[in-house]
């Protein structure tokens, strides 16, 4: 008889791809529960579920781009601001804004810190200003309201030079652009008189200061801080102590290697550690120091990252940040046009994901939720309630490792059935392949409205808000070792993936 032997066909049940994105194993190499293409759904315990959509906070009319967004906060003030062109807009009730004429810049991309109830934002063109809650006023090396003067030899012809601030040990530092030179105040200052001190006699490979942060190994603020030093050259220089004025108690803690930051905002203080985007990888700052000098493992990110970075390095809006009710470290980049992806880490399951269109020029955390500033003066927030992007579906693409199911042979594929959980119908689009053939590039089938009807198959009962699992079989056609599938949907709900489970019959074609 020609044709296939009669088998009965057999199920194999795959879990969800909750092990996450992996971009840095050969794809005959990775674990069953890694994916290939993860884009737009989030690893979480037990399941992936849809990445948060996001809705319009703000259209700040006849605006530029947002490119910097900042809390501030003394006592019951608190203030959310948005940096766009040359202005400055306070957005805390967003059905009345105010604009604040005193920002005068050409760079929106300003970096920030408060202490005392003083906020200071510089950005290493323009004079630096200083808001007290109600004020603005701009650096004067004369005194007034913000005083700031650099003392060492030598110092910058003015302070306009300066692009970064840092708080640690209730002092203030700044650092010039394109310098190894970092300069602090005096004890409970926000700027003032500032003395020198050169980074140049300790790093071993040059290089400039690019960013400061505090880092403390307990998740707190408190006697063990560090200050962490991070040069364009890929190094990392760690200090503890008060500060070079104190003498004894200020010592160095170690050089690093972990790979050049790629902006200044591409660092995050979250809990007990620091997360970096780097030309090497992504980085969290404990990982490195708990037993190396240098960074010598790979995230699953890392070849995406390195993918990026061959393209897109020089572009600029390369950003960190954490968000705590969603569980992630977003890591921002720039595609060039406006145009962003994020690569996102759970930091609960230490699992990797993509999120494509959006288009975030800058991010902030303002009351627990997650804000991002984007073109034409607008900022968005992005919440668990969200289902859509501002109106639009949620392209999602999910890709599994490919899998043998367990067995060596070659098998016939006759049916998979996905396990998947939302309160509304969903269209959804399978593409098959086996033995690593590429797949066939698919279109995202359109949202459906809640009438409508899953899976391009009618349903007996009406649907309603209370979560169902959807698990129809589908016919496929395949012959071979290893099967995969890839996933594309448009989703105007909240979905969760479960697993799916393969049909398959142990067979040769003769």
């Amino acid at each position: 008889m020609r044709g296939m032997r009669q088998r009965l066909a057999q199920e194999v049940h795959i879990d969800a791809p909750i092990g996450g994105w992996n971009t840095r194993d050969s794809i005959d190499n990775m674990e069953p529960t890694d994916a290939v293409v993860l884009d737009n759904w989030i690893p979480d315990l037990g399941w992936v579920k849809s990445r948060p959509g996001y809705e319009l906070y703000i259209d700040i009319a006849g605006s530029d781009d947002v490119k910097t967004l900042v809390i501030y906060e003394k006592g019951t003030t608190k203030k959310f601001l948005a940096f766009h062109g040359s202005s400055c807009t306070d957005i805390t009730n967003p059905a009345s804004p105010s604009t604040i004429s005193a920002i005068t810049s050409g760079d929106s991309r300003w970096n920030y810190a408060q202490f005392d109830g003083k906020l200071v934002v510089l950005n290493g063109n323009d004079t630096p200003f200083m808001f007290n809650g109600t004020s603005w006023y701009s650096a004067n090396t004369g005194g007034g309201e913000f005083p700031l003067t650099l003392t060492g030899n030598p110092v910058p012809t003015d302070v306009d030079s300066l692009i970064g601030v840092n708080v640690f040990k209730n002092r203030t530092w700044f650092w010039e652009k394109n310098s190894q030179d970092v300069w602090y105040s005096a004890l409970n200052t926000m700027g003032g008189a500032l003395t020198k001190f050169p980074l140049s006699r300790v790093g071993q490979f040059g290089g400039n200061l690019i960013a400061m942060q505090t880092w403390t190994r307990d998740g707190g603020s408190g006697p063990d801080d560090f200050a962490v030093f991070i040069m364009s050259s890929g190094e990392v220089i760690i200090y503890q102590g008060s500060s070079p004025a104190t003498g004894g108690d200020w010592a160095i803690v170690g050089v690093y290697r972990i790979g050049a930051l790629l902006d200044k905002r591409a660092a995050v203080k979250f809990g007990p550690d620091l997360f970096m985007i780097t030309d090497l990888d992504y980085v969290n700052l404990s990982e490195v120091l708990a037993g190396m000098e240098a960074k010598t493992t790979r995230t699953k990110a890392n070849g995406a990252l390195q993918l990026e970075l061959a393209v897109n390095r020089s572009n600029v809006g390369w950003e960190a940040i954490a968000w705590p009710e969603g569980r992630l470290i977003i890591f921002n980049i720039p595609q060039g046009s406006g145009v962003y992806r994020q690569h996102v880490f759970n930091y609960v399951t230490g699992a990797w994901c993509r999120f494509t269109g959006i288009n975030a020029h800058t991010w902030c955390v303002y009351n627990n939720e997650l804000y991002f500033g984007a073109a034409n003066g607008c900022v968005y927030k992005m919440t668990t309630s969200a289902k859509t992007d501002a109106g639009a579906s949620i392209q999602t693409i999910m890709q599994p490792a490919w899998t043998t199911l367990g067995l060596t042979q070659r098998k016939t594929f006759v049916g998979t059935r996905q396990l998947i959980q939302t309160n509304s119908p969903i269209n959804i689009k399978n593409v098959y392949e086996v033995d690593y053939k590429p797949f066939r590039d698919q279109q995202a089938p359109i949202a459906v409205a809640p009438e409508g009807t899953p899976w391009g198959s009618p349903w007996g009962s009406p649907w309603t808000a209370v979560d169902k699992t959807l698990a129809d079989w589908e016919v496929i056609q395949g012959y071979g070792t290893v099967v995969g599938m890839k996933q594309y949907l448009n989703l105007k709900q909240a979905a969760k993936f479960l697993g799916m489970t393969w049909l398959y019959k142990i067979g040769e074609r003769l």
